[in-house]
């Protein structure tokens, strides 16, 4: 039997404007989105057990923010500088490098590269919002099922069990 990995997508909370992109820090809504979607991960029993994210001061934070919620088995995060506004092809290439053996990986990344991804891995899109009309916001999180490891990546090789959007939470927002 097969064991299945779980990969969690997780674009990074809301950014503040910055002169340069790559050291924009979250923004106060950004501060306040992240701590729900790692409370809600705590909560549904998904902590990760290997995470990935891009260098930028957003996905840092973004990363730091989610795993001080899910307690002391989160891992530390682990900076790739592909991660950094990838196409599809490098975030293949950085899960296969850094993402064997993990049983549930978080990457904190950035758009359009993840909802490319979960397009090809899944063959569906992300459903948009339906007030908003955005498909992949900022705090939003897909939750794909693999078949087999990270390793065995192909187009169409995933599930995409659920998608959560950090607005629509409604955790306690005490600190």
């Amino acid at each position: 039997m097969r064991a299945v990995t779980e990969l969690l997508l997780l674009r990074h909370a809301k950014a503040a404007d910055g002169p340069r992109d790559a050291l924009r820090a979250l923004a106060e809504r950004g501060c306040r989105d992240a701590p729900r979607i790692g409370r809600w991960l705590e909560q549904h029993d998904l902590v990760p057990d290997r995470v990935l994210c891009s260098p930028a001061v957003r996905t840092r934070q973004t990363a730091a923010l989610v795993l001080a919620e899910c307690g002391d088995a989160a891992p530390t995060p682990r900076p790739d500088d592909r991660l950094y506004l990838p196409s599809v092809t490098t975030l293949f290439e950085v899960l296969l490098d850094l993402g064997a053996g993990a049983r549930r990986l978080l990457v904190v990344g950035h758009n359009p590269g993840l909802s490319d991804l979960v397009e090809v891995l899944c063959g569906t899109e992300v459903p948009a919002d339906p007030d908003t009309g955005v498909v992949f916001p900022t705090a939003g999180l897909a939750h794909l099922t693999l078949d087999g490891d990270v390793t065995d990546l192909a187009p169409r090789c995933a599930e995409l069990t659920n998608f959560v959007r950090a607005r629509q939470l409604f955790v306690d927002d005490a600190p």
